[in-house]
C-alpha cells in the first residue's frame, strides 16, 4: 500500500493548502502536493505545473513511518505529518525570499552564518516531521538558500540528494511494466523535476566556479591594481573557467569572455614558462595566442547574442521575435552605417578606406556599462565596436546554455530563466518575481514605456551618445569618447541649445576628474558656470562608486546602476573600423581609433585648450 490510498475525506483541506500555498507564490513547487497525493481524487487544475511534481513522489511515499490505531487516526497523523512538514519547509523559503539575489554580498560572515544556521534547524525538523527517502523538497530548498548565502560546496551536496531521492520513482518505473496512462502522466511530471532540480544544481556549481574566479580578479585589482600578482598568474583563475564549460551543455558567454580576457593577461604573466608544454611564451606564439583570444572574444558575443535573441522571443524590454533583415551583431562602423536611418561619413578622412562618421539609429535600447545600442522590438540587430564588448554583462538574456546546441530552438524552453548579470537583481531596472516553480527570475520592463521610480518615464526623444566600451577608463575616454565628440560637436550643441527637455547628451560618470575636465573643456556649454554643476541634458551614465546621487549634483540625471537601461528615438553616435591587425609585430587590433580621427580630436584639444600646433 502508499499514501496515496488514505481516505479522500481531506479534499476540502487540501484545497485550501493549496490556494495558501499560491499565495505565498514559493513553496508549491515542491511540498504542498504531499497532502494533494495522499488521495486519487484528482486535484482542481491550474494554469501552471506547479502543483502537479509532487504527486509520483508522495504517492511512491511509505506508510510505515506513520503510526496509528485505525484509518482514522492513520488519516489525522498523516495531516499532522505533512503539515508540519511544510511548515517547515516554509521557512527554508521565507529565508529565501526576505534576502535579496545579489544582498548577500553585502552582508557579513555572521549574518550569513545565522540565516544558514535557522534554514539548518528548519531542514533537521521538516527531515524528522515526515521521514522518507522519497522526498527531496527539503534538500532541494535548503540547497537553493545556500546557493544565495554563498555555500555553494554544502548547496552542491544537498542538490545531489535532492536528485537521487526524485530519481527514486524513476527507478522503480522503469523496473515495471505494464504502466497505466495516470503513471505515465506522473512519470512525465517526476522526470520534469529531475531535470529541474539538475539545472539548478548546474547553476549553483558555476556560481561555485564563478566565485572563485572573482576572488582571484578582486585580490588582483585590490592589491595589484590590475596587474600580474607575481606569485600566481592568470592560468589558476583560466583552468577553473575552462572546467566551467563543461557544467553546461553550450558554452556560458561569460565564461568564453573570462577565458579570453584571462588568456590576454596570461601574455603579460611573470609565471609563463608553463603556458605551452613548458615552453617559455615566444613571440611568434604569443601572437598565436592572442588571435586565439581574440576568436574567442567574438564567440562570447555570438553565444550572448543567441541567448539574448531568446530573450527577446519572452518579450525582455519589448522584444518580439526576430525580423530576418534586423537580426544579426553588427562590428564597426561600415556595419552599423548599413542599418542606420541616416549617416554622415568624416569629410576629412584622408585617402583611408576605413569608414569614420556619425550614424543614426531609431528605436533603440541602451543597456548595459558599455551603453550598448540595440533594436527595440523584432529589430534585434546589436551594434558593438569590437570584439572586445562583454555581451552578456551589458544584454538581457536567458539562459539558453542549458540546453545543448542541438536541442535549441527558436522556441520557448520552460527550464530557462532570466539571467541576473553578475547577480544584480536590479539589472536594467528589472525586479525579481517568481517562475512556475517558485525560482527568481528577473523581470525587465519594456524601457520605452518607463518606470517613473527611475525618472526615465519614455526614455529619451534624441540622444548623442558620448560613452561605450570602458568610458570611464582613461585609455578609452581619450582615444574613444573624445573622438566621439569631436565628430558630433555641432550635435552636440543642437541638443544643449533644444527646448526639449527629452534631448539629451549622454557622457561617461563624471566621478572620475578627468572625465569632467575634458568635458568642460570641450564643451563648456554644457555647465551653468564656471566650477558649476553640469546642465540637466547631460545624462552620466555608468555606475556611480561615491553614490552621491542627490547630493551636489541633483540636477544631473544619472544611470548609476552597474546595468543601467534606457530608450531611444533617434541616437546619434560615431562609428569607424578598426584595422583588422595590429602594427608589427602583429596580432589583432585593440580598440586602435584610425589616425585621421586622432588627428582630429588631438587638433581639436589643442586649440580649446589654446594651444597651437606649432607649439
Amino acid at each position: 500500500s502508499s499514501l496515496h490510498l488514505i481516505h479522500p475525506s481531506t479534499t476540502k483541506m487540501r484545497c485550501q493548502l493549496r490556494h495558501s500555498a499560491r499565495r505565498r507564490g514559493a513553496i508549491a513547487a515542491y511540498a504542498i502536493t504531499i497532502i494533494l497525493s495522499m488521495s486519487p481524487i484528482t486535484p482542481p487544475t491550474t494554469n501552471t505545473r506547479e502543483f502537479t511534481h509532487g504527486d509520483i513522489f508522495f504517492a511512491n511515499a511509505s506508510p510505515n513511518n506513520i503510526i496509528a490505531d485505525d484509518e482514522v487516526a492513520l488519516i489525522e497523523e498523516a495531516e499532522r505529518m505533512a503539515n508540519e512538514y511544510t511548515n517547515q519547509l516554509d521557512i527554508i523559503v521565507n529565508l529565501t525570499d526576505e534576502n535579496p539575489v545579489d544582498s548577500s554580498s553585502s552582508m557579513t560572515k555572521n549574518t550569513k552564518d545565522k540565516i544558514i544556521k535557522k534554514g539548518q534547524k528548519a531542514f533537521d525538523m521538516a527531515l524528522k516531521a515526515f521521514p522518507d527517502d522519497t522526498l527531496p523538497h527539503a534538500h532541494a530548498l535548503f540547497a537553493k538558500l545556500c546557493t544565495k548565502m554563498g555555500h555553494y560546496e554544502k548547496a552542491l551536496e544537498l542538490f545531489d540528494e535532492a536528485i537521487r531521492r526524485a530519481s527514486l520513482p524513476i527507478q522503480q518505473f522503469y523496473e515495471t511494466e505494464n504502466h497505466a496512462d495516470v503513471q505515465i502522466d506522473a512519470m512525465s511530471d517526476a522526470e520534469y523535476l529531475v531535470k529541474q532540480l539538475v539545472s539548478e544544481r548546474n547553476r549553483s556549481h558555476f556560481l561555485f566556479l564563478q566565485s572563485k574566479i572573482n576572488t582571484w580578479d578582486n585580490a588582483n585589482h585590490v592589491y595589484h591594481r590590475g596587474g600580474i600578482p607575481p606569485e600566481t598568474s592568470p592560468m589558476d583563475p583560466l583552468k577553473i573557467a575552462k572546467y566551467q564549460l563543461e557544467i553546461f551543455p553550450t558554452p556560458h558567454p561569460r565564461t568564453l569572455f573570462d577565458i579570453a580576457s584571462l588568456s590576454v593577461l596570461l601574455l603579460d604573466s611573470p609565471e609563463h614558462d608553463d603556458v605551452e608544454n613548458g615552453d617559455e611564451t615566444t613571440p611568434n606564439n604569443a601572437t598565436a595566442m592572442a588571435w586565439d583570444a581574440h576568436k574567442t572574444f567574438s564567440l562570447a558575443q555570438t553565444y550572448a547574442f543567441g541567448a539574448y535573441t531568446h530573450g527577446k522571443k519572452r518579450n525582455l524590454v519589448g522584444g518580439k521575435a526576430c525580423r530576418e533583415d534586423k537580426f544579426g551583431v553588427l562590428v564597426g562602423g561600415r556595419a552599423w552605417s548599413t542599418a542606420a536611418s541616416e549617416h554622415f561619413p568624416m569629410k576629412d578622412a584622408g585617402s583611408t578606406s576605413t569608414y569614420m562618421g556619425t550614424v543614426v539609429l531609431e528605436n533603440v535600447v541602451l543597456s548595459g556599462r558599455d551603453a550598448v545600442p540595440s533594436g527595440h522590438g523584432s529589430n534585434c540587430h546589436v551594434y558593438v565596436p569590437h570584439r572586445y564588448v562583454d555581451l552578456s554583462n551589458n544584454l538581457p538574456m536567458v539562459t539558453s546554455w542549458e540546453t545543448s546546441a542541438m536541442e535549441i530552438t527558436m522556441d520557448d524552453n520552460p527550464f530557462w530563466s532570466t539571467y541576473l548579470p553578475e547577480n544584480d537583481s536590479r539589472a536594467f531596472n528589472g525586479e525579481i518575481g517568481k517562475d512556475p516553480v517558485g525560482n527568481d527570475i528577473l523581470l525587465i520592463p519594456d524601457p520605452s514605456k518607463g518606470r517613473k521610480r527611475i525618472g526615465d518615464e519614455k526614455g529619451f526623444d534624441i540622444a548623442v551618445l558620448l560613452t561605450g566600451y570602458a568610458a570611464q577608463n582613461y585609455y578609452h575616454f581619450i582615444t574613444e569618447v573624445l573622438p566621439s565628440l569631436v565628430l558630433m560637436k555641432a550635435r552636440i550643441r543642437d541638443v544643449l541649445k533644444s527646448e526639449n527637455a527629452r534631448d539629451v547628451v549622454i557622457v561617461p560618470n563624471m566621478q572620475h576628474e578627468f572625465v569632467e575636465g575634458f568635458l568642460r573643456l570641450m564643451i563648456p556649454e554644457a555647465f551653468a558656470e564656471e566650477g558649476g554643476t553640469s546642465s540637466t541634458k547631460v545624462v552620466q551614465w555608468g555606475l556611480d562608486k561615491k553614490s552621491n546621487l542627490g547630493e551636489s549634483n541633483n540636477s544631473t540625471m544619472k544611470f548609476a546602476s552597474p546595468h543601467p537601461i534606457t530608450f531611444v528615438h533617434r541616437l546619434y553616435a560615431a562609428a569607424w573600423d578598426q584595422p583588422e591587425q595590429a602594427p608589427p609585430p602583429g596580432g589583432p587590433a585593440h580598440c586602435l581609433t584610425p589616425q585621421p580621427l586622432l588627428l582630429k580630436m588631438q587638433s581639436a584639444v589643442w586649440e580649446a585648450s589654446g594651444i597651437s600646433a606649432s607649439t
